[in-house]
């Protein structure tokens, strides 16, 4: 069986059943059902189901309301918002890193959406000289 290297066994599971469900289709599936944290006009942040709870404390996806699958479909509008929603987590420090994951690698790949974490432990600088 194999591992994951950002979700314990537990969190693994549960995603494992919930892809199981029968009727249950990925490709159906809306990130936007998920229990949203706050609201943008062209954005949403919504809490992830299945999170990488190895790593962080707080794993959220910050998800566009109108579908698309890559960055360069986005609007110049949903582009001008996102860049300053990013500009907001900076200054509120409410995240320690966002990624976004390469389409073939993504577990909800038809869904454009960046992962935003507070991570469970923090290296400062000083120690890595």
């Amino acid at each position: 069986m194999a591992t994951d290297v950002l979700r314990t066994e537990e969190v693994l599971s549960n995603y494992r059943r919930k892809s199981s469900t029968p009727g249950f289709d990925i490709k159906q599936f809306s990130l936007l059902d998920l229990p949203h944290v706050k609201d943008w006009k062209y954005w949403a942040l919504v809490e992830n189901e299945f999170p990488y709870d190895k790593i962080s404390i707080r794993h959220s996806l910050l998800v566009p309301r109108r579908h698309f699958t890559e960055d360069e479909n986005m609007s110049s509008d949903e582009r001008q918002e996102l860049f300053s929603i990013k500009a907001e987590f900076k200054m509120s420090k409410e995240f320690d890193a966002i990624l976004e994951n390469i389409k073939h690698n993504r577990t909800v790949p038809d869904i454009y959406h960046i992962h935003c974490f507070k991570f469970k432990f923090r290296t400062p600088v000083s120690d890595l000289q």
